[in-house]
């Protein structure tokens, strides 16, 4: 009797005085909502998160009305109420209970960084490169969370941060890719022998005669690492390395530009026989009688 009497919510609620007979006299939430003035009032009225999230329409009232954590997780469905809810970072953990969770709600790298406390939860929870980089500012860190060469590299940019978290040959010559990386990253020679293992890394390492000299301190290391005649020049210093080096007639030649040097290089009649093919260079090279004639 007393809802067919009264048709106006202004009329009820004069009417209705205890939240049982408004509860079961309004039956849609549009009549709750303009009933029930007071936060007090619609949490004794409303009894279930369904009826919650229907009628309070606003964060604020929403915020107000759900006092713990495990409430506002059973009536917040979606990401983006979840974030308008939650305002502070330590109200987005307790609620946020999985990485999925965490990602989709917390939008920034300092949201990310102090919500996530254990590198776990960062690795788990920060999938790209970029947000990696940003959200973990110390080598140490870095290296924790970044399990592979390929990550280090997009997230190591200089070669001070490459050189203190790749602490291996192994995991240097993985993440350095190009030479330039590599000469700035590997200052001594013991580490620039330890890194590159074969002989054409070493050559596109080192790229100067000056560079190869304390590298290279064998003559089979310097015969395999010099492939020119103008390298062999530059790098071997003496004639007897010389002599060890070049085995053909042919290098012989072309190494040797004056007739000093041939003369110095080939110490018998028939090496010099072999190297000078036209009478101008066997009349300048041998400079006596006896030479001439036998040769």
């Amino acid at each position: 009797m007393t809802t067919a009497s009264l048709t106006t919510a202004a009329g009820q609620k004069s009417s209705l005085t205890t939240a049982a007979d408004q509860k079961t006299s309004l039956t849609t939430a549009a009549d709750q909502k303009s009933s029930l003035t007071t936060a007090a009032d619609q949490k004794s009225s409303l009894t279930t998160a369904a009826d919650q999230k229907s009628s309070l329409t606003t964060a604020a009232d929403l915020k107000s009305s759900l006092t713990t954590a495990a409430d506002q997780k059973s009536s917040f469905t979606t990401a983006a109420d979840k974030k308008s809810s939650l305002t502070s970072a330590a109200d987005q953990k307790s609620s946020l209970t999985t990485a999925a969770d965490q990602k989709s709600s917390l939008t920034t790298a300092a949201d990310l960084k102090s919500s996530l406390t254990t590198a776990a939860d960062q690795k788990s929870s920060l999938t790209t490169a970029a947000h990696q980089k940003s959200s973990l500012t110390t080598a140490a860190d870095q290296k924790s969370s970044l399990t592979t060469a390929a990550d280090q590299k997009t997230s190591l940019t200089t070669a001070a941060d490459q050189k203190t978290s790749l602490t291996t040959a192994a995991d240097q010559k993985s993440s350095l890719t190009t030479t330039a990386d590599n000469k700035s990253s590997l200052t001594t020679a013991a580490e620039q022998k330890s890194s590159f293992t074969t002989a054409a890394d070493q050559k596109s390492f080192l790229t100067t005669a000056a560079d190869r000299k304390p590298f290279l301190t064998t003559t089979a290391d310097q015969k395999s690492s010099l492939t020119t005649a103008a390298d062999q020049k530059s790098s071997l210093t003496t004639a007897a390395d010389q002599k060890s080096s070049l085995t053909t007639a042919a290098d012989n030649k072309s190494s040797f530009t004056t007739a000093a040097d041939q003369k110095s290089f080939l110490t018998t009649a028939a090496e010099q026989k072999s190297s000078f093919t036209t009478a101008a260079d066997q009349k300048s090279s041998l400079t006596t009688a006896a030479d001439q004639k036998s040769s």
